[in-house]
């Protein structure tokens, strides 16, 4: 294994391996969306309610909300998000997602909502599944 440049690894193994996993690294926090500009809704609620989701888990039915939909021009012709358009909305599909209201969205929900799962993929050998 050897790193031949600073964004490439390059690795030889000696046969097939049973196993490769490529994944983005798991420490730290990151906030941001997913290719079509959705993040999936993450519970809001204490345990148990409304399903036995955790507080902060995504909800199994992988509920997805727009948020390339609330963006606003900024300086120098930038996007960035419109807050003002961005919590109605979102609060609304929080309700929406758990069949309750939620409560005003502060700004650690949204951040709650926007954190960025670290991506993986698994390849296994010719007698495994792609994952």
């Amino acid at each position: 294994m050897d790193h031949v440049a600073p964004s490439v690894l390059l690795c030889l193994f000696d046969g097939l391996p049973a196993t490769v996993e490529l994944r983005e690294p798991q420490e730290g926090f990151r906030f941001g969306v997913e290719d079509q500009g959705m993040i999936p809704l993450r519970n809001m609620l204490a345990p148990n309610f409304p399903t036995d989701l955790k507080l902060g888990e995504q909800f199994r039915s992988g509920v997805p909300f727009g948020v390339l939909d609330h963006l606003r021009t900024g300086t120098g012709n930038c996007r960035v998000l419109n807050i003002d358009s961005l919590r109605p909305a979102l609060q609304t599909a929080l309700d929406a997602a758990h069949g309750a209201a939620v409560g005003a969205v502060g700004p650690a929900d949204l951040a709650m909502q926007m954190v960025k799962v670290p991506e993986a993929i698994r390849f296994t050998g010719p007698n495994g599944v792609h994952a």
